[in-house]
């Protein structure tokens, strides 16, 4: 496709060609008229040229608003998927085991994922230890 100067540098040649009088009427006309499209047209090549900055200078925003999104997010689901779970230590192997809140009833046994052994959880609460900080306290 042709470009917009490109095209009005090509009517003003037809028009030079038509041999048009510019001291008459008609001839200032069409040559004020070629003279405005001219200007029109490079004034709408250098808003493409700005236009085609700009769209880098968004890409580039969008890309970073995008990375700090993520980052954000991300934390937030990371947080709200550990408020979501109790951590137990095993108290054969010392290693601390992540349990659902909802699946965790403080009733039953669990089997430790490291030493294989048999967890009760009957006493145990899904307060992250504070009861038994205060069961401590209080014996």
């Amino acid at each position: 496709m042709k470009s917009i100067t490109s095209k009005v540098s090509y009517l003003k040649g037809l028009i030079e060609g038509l041999e048009v009088k510019e001291d008459s009427k008609e001839g200032r006309i069409i040559s004020v008229m070629s003279d405005i499209l001219e200007d029109i047209a490079y004034e709408v090549e250098d808003m493409k040229e700005s236009q085609s900055v700009i769209q880098e200078y968004v890409d580039t925003i969008d890309q970073d608003l995008l990375s700090l999104q993520e980052d954000f997010y991300d934390e937030d689901e990371e947080e709200d998927f550990l408020n979501d779970f109790v951590g137990i230590e095993c108290p054969m192997c010392d290693e601390t085991i992540y349990i659902d809140k909802d699946v965790f009833g403080g009733k039953g046994n669990i089997c430790c994922p490291n030493c294989h052994k048999e967890i009760s959880l009957n006493n145990m609460c899904s307060c992250d230890y504070e009861c038994e900080d205060l069961r401590n306290k209080n014996d």
